[in-house]
């Protein structure tokens, strides 16, 4: 079978190709994102490209963008579960595969390209973010081209969504996914199709997985596609209850095995530090 006859081949193609109409609007998105994006490469990029061996405190102490935490940098740079677990269950895991191409990167060019690689990430998520806003407004609520381009500047246009964009967080790549569970909700109501299983499914450890109380907008989302059906015994245990389980677990189990672990050497070395400072301090005083 040609890869194209794919479903799912053919779903991702249809989500994420532009469509001619749109092509003026991405051009101006791409270029305004990117110069947004440039900003932070140029402001850091030789604060955080040089190799280090801490590289948590690195970021967390130069990073200053008010309001806005580095950690996915330091998760690029040098892998752990170094967000908290039960607010953004499956994120770390998420940022696995740009950790492998970043160490890739950095045996190829001597240099960390965490910074470039989150970027990259930042730059997909708010050009999508965009194009899905202006899809659910042409398409769905039913607005013209003008005012759905207006729309979608105006909120862009928001310091905080524009900063959202540029900062190497997690909002912006929840907004992504939210606007595109939106997008697809939308068509399937106006279709008068319902959400499968899978879809439900997927669509929550995306979201869930990312951020945890995203999930609670995709049962939402499920509640007004399907209808009380969501309820039904078959789509209740395997569309709702089966992936909020396995999340939750995802989330027990990496505290357990990767942060607890962390946390209880950190401390460990800590306080043995702070014996050796006081130790050292009363044999000068002796």
């Amino acid at each position: 079978m040609n890869i194209k006859d794919n479903p799912l081949v053919r779903i991702f193609t249809s989500l994420f190709r532009i469509k001619r109409e749109e092509r003026a609007l991405a051009i101006v998105l791409l270029l305004v994102f990117l110069a947004l994006d440039a900003l932070v490469v140029c402001k850091y990029y030789d604060v955080f490209t040089p190799l280090n061996a801490h590289y948590w405190h690195l970021f967390i102490s130069k990073f200053h963008i008010s309001g806005f935490d580095p950690i996915t940098y330091s998760v690029v740079s040098d892998w752990t579960a170094g967000y908290n677990v039960y607010r953004h269950p499956l994120l770390a895991f998420y940022m696995y595969v740009p950790y492998l191409i970043n160490q890739a990167l950095i045996w190829a060019t001597g240099i960390n390209c965490a910074i470039f690689i989150v970027t990259a990430i930042q730059l997909f998520s708010a050009f999508y973010s965009a194009i899905f806003l202006y899809r659910i407004c042409r398409e769905i609520v039913g607005v013209s081209r003008t005012d759905s381009t207006l729309l979608t500047f105006l909120l862009f246009g928001f310091a905080f969504v524009m900063l959202s964009s540029m900062v190497p967080d997690h909002f912006i790549i929840s907004m992504m996914l939210l606007l595109l569970a939106l997008y697809v909700s939308g068509k399937l109501m106006i279709r008068r199709r319902k959400l499968t299983i899978w879809q439900s499914a997927l669509y929550f450890f995306l979201t869930a997985g990312t951020s945890l109380n995203n999930g609670l907008k995709i049962y939402l989302s499920d509640l007004f596609v399907n209808g009380f059906r969501i309820f039904r015994p078959k789509f209740l245990f395997l569309a709702i209850l089966l992936p909020a389980a396995l999340t939750w677990g995802a989330a027990r189990m990496s505290y357990d095995h990767i942060v607890w672990p962390r946390d209880v050497a950190a401390k460990a070395a800590r306080a043995k530090a702070k014996a050796a400072k006081e130790a050292k301090k009363k044999a000068e005083a002796a």
